[in-house]
């Protein structure tokens, strides 16, 4: 068996490897936030895995970060490597209003406006990008030949 992908097997050994380990070590019986942390640890440890050692899981997933790529680079320009992250910006600034005004009910309901904007931010534009996406898959089963990215 040939490693596709060192780093990703790598991140995904030390990685998601260490946080299993941590997760377990730190558990307390029956603690159901344990089962779904673990849970989602041994599934991103399994599709990294694939993605390292399957040589058409590591293609769709280079053919999907090229097209990531595209999709944002046309989009957003010079902040396409943000883009991203910029629905999580309200969320973070949620944690201000209460640092500054502890106990304060109009600061905790300006965390929570700015919690819910930041969700509904994130859910817009992960759908937008999923359209995209789905979009652009679309075109390259149509015209095989792909697009000039810059690599």
């Amino acid at each position: 068996m040939k490693v596709q992908s060192w780093p990703t097997l790598l991140i995904t050994i030390f990685g998601g490897g260490g946080l299993l380990a941590w997760t377990v070590c730190t558990a307390e019986a029956h603690d159901l936030m344990f089962c779904l942390w673990a849970a989602l640890y041994v599934y991103l440890i399994v599709q990294g895995l694939r993605i390292s050692f399957s040589r058409e899981a590591y293609a769709e997933y280079r053919a999907r970060s090229a097209r990531s790529r595209r999709i944002l680079r046309a989009r957003f320009g010079a902040l396409a490597p943000v883009a991203l992250y910029l629905p999580l910006i309200p969320s973070l600034l949620a944690m201000v209003p209460p640092l500054l005004f502890p106990g304060a009910a109009p600061a905790t309901a300006a965390a929570l406006i700015l919690i819910f904007a930041g969700l509904g931010l994130q859910i817009c534009f992960r759908r937008w990008f999923d359209r995209r996406m789905r979009e652009e898959e679309a075109r390259e089963r149509e015209d095989p030949a792909p697009p000039p990215d810059g690599e």
